[in-house]
């Protein structure tokens, strides 16, 4: 499974996990900052990666939601507010064989919602 981090995570997170020989990698490889929601969603998608990101609107508002089911994309949000750089690190780290696992295992379209303690729901997409 490839996986592609999303501007509201940094791109030092994404090049180390691709230096432990992860599939990772950040958006400002392939789109240039400030890159549509919607232009992310559908590079996301049309090239078969899964989004981990921060991005709340992504989830909530109608035109990403139809390209999120449009492209097919498989998307694991961070959840919570006011987390620090190291909690949202250690979230991603501390849960990443699960992120990995559920990509592999989920049908697409989908969105997971990923709590800082560890917890995961997925949220119809």
């Amino acid at each position: 499974m490839k996986f592609i981090f999303d501007e509201g995570l940094g791109e030092d997170l994404a090049k180390a996990l691709l230096s432990l020989h992860e599939d990772v990698q950040h958006i400002r490889d392939h789109l240039p900052q400030g890159a549509s929601d919607v232009e992310v969603l559908e590079f996301v998608g049309a090239n078969g990666y899964c989004l981990v990101g921060r991005d709340k609107n992504m989830q909530y508002n109608k035109p990403e939601i139809e390209t999120i089911r449009r492209f097919q994309v498989g998307a694991f949000f961070l959840v919570g507010k006011n987390l620090s750089r190291w909690e949202i690190i250690k979230t991603i780290i501390n849960n990443w064989e699960l992120i990995k696992a559920t990509a592999d295992t989920s049908n697409r379209p989908f969105i997971y919602r990923l709590y800082k303690g560890g917890k995961m729901e997925r949220k119809h997409a």
